[in-house]
């Protein structure tokens, strides 16, 4: 009997399609040889490179990309290749030794302006961080500050927020408390729309001072209240913003009335 055919998968453009899309999806850190081979050109060198970092889409992988190309080519010596049996042309050897200072100069420029990047990056994120942290919530004028107690009793008794809130936690969204200093939120149970167009009318009566309620970002009202449905944030203010003409019901307005005159009220029996 012969020997049998030794059988070999059948290459398809689907098989071939898989194999590209791995390649595409690997992760793409430096490998000095392939980076520099055997031998190397100035050009092949930043080629290889720059087409590299372009399959780099995360700043932080680029830069310890760079940091181990800078490092490789550090400890690299220019003449290393024209003491070493090479099989290749005095011509190439001394082509390499030429392209070492430029390349050498070339990675180093490519790392510092990644470093600078990531350093800047990383202010901005400890920047941020600071800011988050020193977001504060809404601060009521002081002419109104003795009437908050008659605002929780009315919100808890009309179930506007809930019933086991503590007045405490019901201070803190009108005293300018900073983020950490906040322990609860109040869950909010009525509308997002009713929460939002409230704050407007208190801003607008100067009862609380101004801030911006359109980001959906560090938005001062998501600091202070969850919504009751899943006791998360409320999400989608600048949507809000953009539909509160027609959001808005009648009995919505009722509650926001009567939140604002028990504010109101107290500074009118003040000044009588």
């Amino acid at each position: 009997m012969g020997k049998e055919k030794k059988q070999y998968p059948k290459i398809t453009k689907k098989s071939l399609d898989y194999l590209d899309e791995v390649e595409k999806n690997r992760e793409v850190t430096f490998q000095s040889l392939d980076v520099f081979g055997r031998t190397y050109t100035e050009s092949s060198v930043k080629g290889t490179i720059k087409n590299d970092l372009k399959r780099i889409p995360l700043l932080k992988n680029r830069y310890k990309y760079l940091c181990k190309a800078k490092a490789h080519i550090n400890q690299m010596n220019a003449n290393t290749h024209l003491k070493e049996e090479l099989d290749v042309t005095e011509t190439i050897r001394l082509g390499m030794v030429h392209a070492y200072y430029p390349l050498k100069n070339w990675v180093g420029n490519k790392y510092d302006k990644i470093a600078t990047q990531v350093r800047k990056k990383n202010k901005d994120r400890r920047d941020a961080k600071i800011a988050d942290e020193e977001q504060i919530t809404f601060q009521v004028k002081e002419e109104y500050i003795d009437r908050l107690q008659s605002v929780y009793n009315i919100m808890k008794e009309d179930l506007i927020i809930c019933s086991t809130t503590n007045f405490e936690d019901f201070q803190n969204v009108f005293l300018g408390v900073k983020k950490k200093d906040v322990k609860n939120k109040v869950i909010w149970n009525k509308l997002k729309t009713t929460l939002i167009m409230l704050f407007y009318d208190l801003m607008l009566n100067k009862i609380v001072n101004e801030r911006v309620l359109s980001y959906d970002k560090d938005n001062p009202l998501n600091l202070c209240f969850l919504n009751h449905k899943d006791n998360s944030p409320f999400k989608g203010w600048r949507s809000c913003n953009n539909q509160l003409d027609t959001a808005v019901r009648v009995r919505e307005y009722k509650v926001i009335d009567k939140i604002k005159n028990t504010f109101l009220n107290i500074n009118t029996i003040q000044k009588s």
